[in-house]
């Protein structure tokens, strides 16, 4: 009879042989790190290797039934060839597209344009017409400029007449004038560029000191004769009258030193400059006291 430390020896001799001690190692497929695998079909050391492999797997299967569907086709504009995944694509760019959708509009505004027209009568010549638009009233451009230039000569001469008993002083040269609109405010054209030349330049309006008239200047300009002959009558009169004094010319001075003069006066910016252009002041007048020196000073002064 067999023993039983027989049977158990066999035993232990053929697990031996079937299950090794320490399963193979593995190169991982993504990274290639070396792994022990938990299973048979393990190609991955880590999960994040194994999202990594199967996003290749589904992107080389989606490129391949890409492939498998590409059919070559022509373009309907162009008529160039190109190669298209889907069923409905009929254009190899979208300008194609564009052209093709453009001219179908066209299209469809032309038959509904022909449909909605109807021969219309000219209310000018008499003339029976086909309108191209739907608001096309007149059958030439003739006819419209007699009609605009008829309608705008009869509102015209009713505003003529709504204004003929009203009179309007003009600002430029201030003569009395009659309007002939009702936004009219000037005289004459040569007022109407002189008042846009003056609000376009910065100017000042000034008398003539020899006739009297009133002129335009620029604010830093010390002009006081509004033309040359009045200048030259002026220089050639024996007992010259006294002119209006000049305007006083501050451009040599700087902002900064006007507020430091004003500081010094114990005044704003505004009001300094406003008592020595206006008032005629100096700055030594303006100007503020020293101020009487403290007791320590004085102390200090005495012992020296």
């Amino acid at each position: 009879m067999i023993s039983l430390d027989r049977i158990l020896a066999n035993i232990n001799a053929t697990n031996k042989t079937d299950i090794p001690d320490s399963p193979l190692e593995k190169s991982c497929a993504i990274c290639g790190k070396s792994f022990q695998p938990k299973r048979k079909n393990q190609i991955c050391c880590s999960p994040e290797c194994a999202a990594k492999k199967e996003c290749e797997r589904q992107k080389a299967r989606r490129e391949k039934r890409r492939a498998a569907r590409v059919t070559e086709k022509n373009c309907v504009v162009c008529g160039k060839s190109f190669q298209s995944t889907r069923i409905t694509h009929k254009y190899c760019s979208h300008k194609c597209w564009a052209k093709h959708r453009s001219q179908q509009n066209n299209e469809c505004q032309k038959a509904q344009r022909a449909a909605n027209r109807v021969e219309k009568i000219c209310p000018i010549c008499g003339k029976s017409f086909m309108p191209s638009t739907g608001q096309q009233k007149y059958c030439s451009r003739e006819c419209l400029h007699l009609q605009f230039s008829a309608t705008s000569k009869k509102a015209a001469e009713k505003v003529r007449e709504e204004l003929k008993d009203t009179v309007r002083n003009c600002p430029v040269c201030g003569e009395d004038f009659t309007p002939t609109c009702k936004s009219q405010k000037y005289c004459s054209i040569d007022c109407r560029k002189k008042s846009y030349r003056a609000a376009k330049i910065k100017t000042r309006r000034v008398k003539c000191a020899f006739c009297g008239t009133e002129f335009f200047t620029e604010h830093d300009s010390d002009e006081i004769f509004c033309c040359e002959s009045c200048r030259n009558q002026y220089n050639a009169q024996a007992e010259k009258p006294v002119l209006p004094t000049q305007r006083k010319k501050h451009s040599d001075k700087s902002v900064a030193d006007w507020q430091k003069e004003a500081l010094l006066c114990g005044m704003t910016y505004g009001q300094y400059r406003a008592a020595v252009e206006k008032l005629g002041k100096t700055f030594d007048e303006l100007k503020l006291p020293d101020p009487p020196p403290a007791d320590d000073q004085i102390i200090f002064e005495r012992k020296i």
